[in-house]
């Protein structure tokens, strides 16, 4: 390879340029480099940041070198491989998105004949028998330049129903011990890193990592206990405002995330009712029992304006080029805050966009509720635990004068109101409520991590009635003396360690 020393960061913003006609920044400049130059990656940093271009940096850097090179990115989804192949062919650079569609013998030749410089992959199918051919020819092994993990807290999230995630470190074994790993996405705190970094075998004197905050300033963050039944799907009302009819002002794009996808179809169904018989097709769902080609078209349509909303699971989501989307709504609060902050983030992509993120959470997570309940049992009044060190302090505002951290934006200040939401108490960082414990930052962080590894060993059977810490902060945080719902995930995200656009660079 090059020498670092021939690639300053002039030159890798001009041939960046060049090819993508986009203008890199620092952090995704120096992320390349550090890959060019042989290092393990770890690259954190907010949706919609800019991520993905430096995946493709080290790759056009070798090319200007005239390298033959390849590079190998595991993405979980295979729309998105989809539409990163698609971006690249434009450009010239050739790719192929590999699925159970095209995995025959053909594809696999091609790919070691050199036809394609970008392999997109699921882990399915980099794990399968099919790919041995690849690793067993070494003049093909010599010319990967690295791999990239996209997403890569799937690797340690998602890995209990996808399996092929465990097994993706046993590639150092079978590739050459030099080829980097480059690991992305937009939520590994420490806990969630430590395990994607232990299962993918990072190299611990090769490693670099570069931390940008995750924060979303421009999705205002709002929380909304859900009044009337689950099943009805009765608080989304606002969506389609009653009496709709043709002439009326269509809503604005709209994604709600749920976790299975019988309540995906269902909501569609509530929400459809609403509307005449000719304009409920505006309104689809969009789950991994579709089939490929039928989630791409309805993607493609989402992305056209031809549909209003998506009802989803997360097989719609991470990634996705969609920059139009102006709400985002979580139904229910049982998956990690790693999930939700994740799904909040399809909002508001591109440059300038600003839009709404709505988390509506049943009656019994809130500390009201919660304590009503103990009362009716004869319990008495429940007491939120201190993290451990902290007891017999006095409840006060918890310190944060030191962090830096967003607030979220004030409703009023997120373009127009097109939905009637009404307002979150927190949305102008009042601080009403009651107090949260008096405590640094760093100990409230450690026992975040702490406590979110002794949940992620709860059966699932029990999760459904426990939350995460920091988001069980993070929902009841009018209560627990923070100004701002923003404040528990920059703590157990790290974001008040580094500024917006600064990063903290960490060799290890």
């Amino acid at each position: 390879m090059s020498s670092s020393s021939n690639w300053t960061h002039e030159r890798i913003r001009d041939v960046l340029n060049k090819y993508f006609r986009k203008r890199a920044c620092w952090f995704q400049i120096e992320m390349a480099k550090a890959v060019y130059e042989g290092f393990d990656v770890v690259g954190v940093a907010a949706t919609g940041s800019g991520k993905t271009l430096s995946f493709f940096a080290p790759l056009v850097m070798a090319l200007e070198d005239g390298l033959k090179k390849v590079i190998f990115i595991v993405t979980p989804l295979n729309l998105l491989g989809q539409q990163n192949s698609d971006q690249l062919n434009t450009i010239g650079l050739t790719a192929i998105s590999v699925t159970a569609e095209n995995a025959g013998p053909e594809t696999f030749k091609a790919i070691e004949s050199g036809a394609y410089k970008v392999i997109i992959i699921n882990p399915e199918i980099l794990m399968s028998s099919a790919c041995t051919v690849l690793w067993k020819n070494r003049k093909f092994t010599a010319t990967i330049l690295n791999f990239v993990f996209d997403e890569a807290h799937c690797v340690s999230q998602w890995s209990s129903f996808r399996k092929d995630y465990l097994h993706l470190g046993s590639l150092r074994f079978v590739i050459p011990d030099t080829i980097p790993f480059f690991v992305a996405s937009a939520t590994l705190p420490p806990p969630v890193l430590s395990e994607v970094s232990e299962i993918l075998r990072l190299r611990p004197m090769r490693t670099k990592r570069f931390i940008r905050s995750n924060d979303r300033p421009n999705i205002a963050l709002i929380v909304r206990q859900i009044k009337y039944a689950v099943t009805s799907y009765h608080d989304l009302v606002f969506l389609i405002k009653d009496g709709w009819r043709r002439g009326d002002a269509p809503p604005p794009k709209f994604v709600v995330f749920f976790d299975s996808t019988r309540e995906t179809e269902d909501a569609v169904g509530f929400l459809q009712s609403r509307l005449p018989k000719e304009f409920r097709s505006r309104i689809r769902w969009f789950h991994a029992t579709m089939t490929s080609a039928y989630r791409l078209d309805e993607y493609e349509a989402f992305k056209r304006g031809d549909l209003w909303g998506l009802c989803v699971t997360d097989a719609f989501g991470m990634g996705l080029d969609l920059p139009s989307i102006s709400l985002v709504i979580q139904w229910k609060v049982n998956a990690s805050l790693c999930a939700i902050w994740q799904r909040i983030g399809r909002a508001a992509r591109g440059e300038g966009n600003t839009a709404r993120a709505i988390i509506f959470v049943e009656k019994k997570c809130f500390d009201g509720n919660r304590q009503k309940k103990d009362a009716t049992q004869g319990l008495g009044s429940r007491k939120r635990k201190a993290p451990e060190g902290t007891e017999g302090q006095a409840s006060k505002r918890i310190a944060l004068a030191s962090c830096n951290v967003n607030r979220v934006l004030p409703t009023n200040a997120v373009g127009t109101r097109p939905f009637d939401v009404g307002e979150d108490p927190m949305s102008e960082g009042d601080g009403t409520g009651g107090g949260a414990i008096d405590i640094d930052v760093e100990t409230q962080r450690q026992s975040y991590h702490k406590r979110c590894n002794q949940y992620r060993s709860i059966g699932s059977e029990h999760k459904d009635h426990v939350l995460e810490p920091a988001l069980d902060d993070m929902v009841n945080a009018h209560t627990r003396g923070f100004d701002c719902r923003r404040q528990p995930p920059a703590i157990y995200f790290g974001n008040d360690r580094c500024g917006k656009w600064e990063a903290r660079i960490i060799s290890l």
